[in-house]
């Protein structure tokens, strides 16, 4: 099942494309186990829950970069 989110979440945390495609398709097989998971315990269509677990996974990754950049970027002094 082909999902935008799973390479551009694997973009954002390795560099090189080997590692980019490994992770990749790491994601992808988390996000369809947990979705199909989900949707069977809780009575909701599968691959819906698949997107919106690759969604889920993406947003994570994405505000986790950011605090981790933003925090970096403050200097020592500086509040927020």
């Amino acid at each position: 099942m082909p999902f935008l989110t799973d390479p551009a979440i694997a973009t954002l945390l390795v560099r090189r494309e080997p590692l980019i495609m490994a992770t990749s398709v790491g994601l992808g097989s988390l996000a369809v186990m947990l979705g199909l998971l989900l949707g069977y315990h809780y009575d909701l269509a599968g691959s819906a829950t698949m997107a919106r677990v690759a969604v889920a996974v993406f947003l994570v990754v994405v505000s986790g970069r950011a605090l981790w950049t933003g925090a970096a970027r403050r200097p020592a002094g500086a509040h927020a």
